[in-house]
């Protein structure tokens, strides 16, 4: 893509003049990666130069805390709206997974067998983890049952507070696809890829309290994605472009299907990140809190019900977290998505052919 040609998809996909906008720096040690609707806020911290621990803040992500550590590292990867906290910590050998008690109290450890992952927690306590069928822990209780399609391997990403859990499975094929349960994990549903020939794949990432889903798209052979999401209850499959690159996804959506992600190039070039709504993407960094402050390279992580977002990014070279937020009364004007074209069946070979050749390469080089 040409310098013309970007400088007209960044004119696509400038911010409302009318959007009201603020951003908080959270600091250079914190690395954010969840938010409540109270904006409370979790992650790690850095809090010398080896150990990260995980944090949680008060409302609208003031007065970072560390958690009380079981562990060495320790990072919170969730949390719900009465501030418990669902992450990973190190015991000296080996990853583990804990939860605490509301607001961020009482760490203890959460095991599970072989290795398996907790990915997600709702306002009830009702926990997922990562690989469906392999969830033998002493919090059997809390975990939600989910019977795995038959020979597939099936794994879980997020859920709401009915149960209903999304994530994806391993067809015959080797492709993967994005599903939604009923309440409680009750059955697999199968949300498909997308009525393309080129998108053999998609992946579920989050999912709101009326089940519309956030995720991803793939190109076969792995030649680019797109961001998409879903009608209620996993619904409809609406592709949300990029922002003038050959990559996005959706990584989080909120209840009144807003929806948050990244986009890009697989080269790790373009980076920024996007909100869908109102019926397009806006350009983050488009926004007058970003531009000419310094910030480059940011990635979102989470959005809540209430105008707030959290991510990191470049903060005048350095790595920084961010809490930025939206007033209700917020305009967007978002321009039409821009969908990248298709490579010819010639350049797949072509990138084929260079793919194979870097492999040579870097093998020749470790021999």
């Amino acid at each position: 893509m040409n310098k013309l040609t970007l400088g007209i998809v960044a004119a696509l996909f400038s911010a409302s003049a009318n959007a009201s906008w603020s951003i908080m720096d959270l600091g250079e040690s914190v690395f954010a990666t969840s938010i409540n609707d109270s904006g409370q806020i979790t992650g790690s911290v850095n809090v010398n130069t080896e150990f990260e621990r995980a944090f949680i803040t008060d409302s609208n992500g003031l007065n970072i805390r560390e958690i009380n550590s079981i562990g060495s590292v320790s990072l919170g990867n969730e949390i719900n709206n009465s501030g418990q906290i669902l992450g990973v910590y190190f015991n000296g050998n080996s990853w583990s997974n804990f939860i605490t008690q509301q607001n961020g109290n009482g760490m203890v450890d959460l095991p599970i067998e072989n290795a398996n992952t907790f990915e997600g927690i709702n306002d009830k306590g009702q926990l997922i983890v990562g690989f469906i069928g392999n969830n033998d822990s002493q919090y059997n209780n809390n975990i939600i049952d989910i019977v795995p399609l038959p020979g597939l391997d099936t794994f879980a990403r997020s859920l709401n507070n009915s149960g209903q859990v999304v994530g994806y499975y391993v067809n015959e094929e080797g492709r993967r696809h994005a599903f939604i349960t009923g309440s409680d994990g009750k059955g697999i549903k199968d949300i498909g890829t997308f009525e393309d020939k080129f998108y053999k794949n998609s992946i579920a990432i989050d999912v709101n309290e009326s089940g519309q889903t956030a995720g991803v798209l793939i190109r076969e052979f792995g030649f680019g994605s797109q961001a998409f999401i879903t009608g209620d209850d996993g619904v409809g499959i609406i592709r949300l472009g990029t922002l003038g690159g050959n990559y996005s996804e959706a990584i989080a959506i909120n209840d009144h299907g807003q929806a948050v992600g990244v986009s890009g190039n697989f080269n790790g070039s373009g980076v920024s990140s996007f909100i869908y709504a109102n019926g397009g993407l806006t350009d983050l960094l488009g926004l007058d809190v970003f531009i000419g402050s310094g910030w480059s390279d940011i990635i979102v992580t989470d959005i809540n019900n209430n105008g707030q977002i959290v991510g990191h990014g470049n903060l005048n070279n350095e790595q920084h977290s961010f809490l930025l937020s939206f007033t209700s009364d917020t305009v967007f004007t978002p321009q039409d998505f821009y969908i990248p074209p298709v490579p010819e069946p010639s350049t797949y070979l072509m990138l084929l052919a260079g793919l194979g050749m870097l492999g040579f390469m870097a093998r020749k080089k470790q021999s």
